[in-house]
């Protein structure tokens, strides 16, 4: 191999190497980029899995108070209940959270 052979093939192996990392480069900022992405997911993800258990424990409270105002209702006649603004302001309350919870 003569000495402008060697020089070509070293310029080769050179702009190989070049691409080689070049390429390299490139990937592994697509896996950071992809990383960053499922990431950002999975904290949001997590964000809605917090949100749904309180919503959880929001209905559960919503159902003892319900549970709570059906024993008041079977304990009261229908006159005493009509006239117990006490239990009215409670049903209302209960109404609109359940409302604003999309029931």
């Amino acid at each position: 191999m003569g000495g402008s052979e060697r020089a070509m093939t070293a310029k080769g192996v050179r702009i190989g190497a070049t691409k080689l990392c070049k390429t390299s480069k490139k990937s592994q900022e697509q896996s950071t980029k992809a990383l960053k992405l499922y990431e950002k997911k999975f904290r949001k993800i997590e964000s809605h899995k917090s949100k749904f258990e309180g919503l959880r424990t929001e209905i559960s409270g919503l159902k003892l108070r319900l549970s709570d105002l059906m024993e008041k209702l079977s304990l009261q006649s229908i006159n005493s209940f009509l006239s117990s603004t006490a239990i009215e302001d409670d049903l209302l309350n209960l109404c609109q959270e359940a409302h604003r919870l999309g029931f």
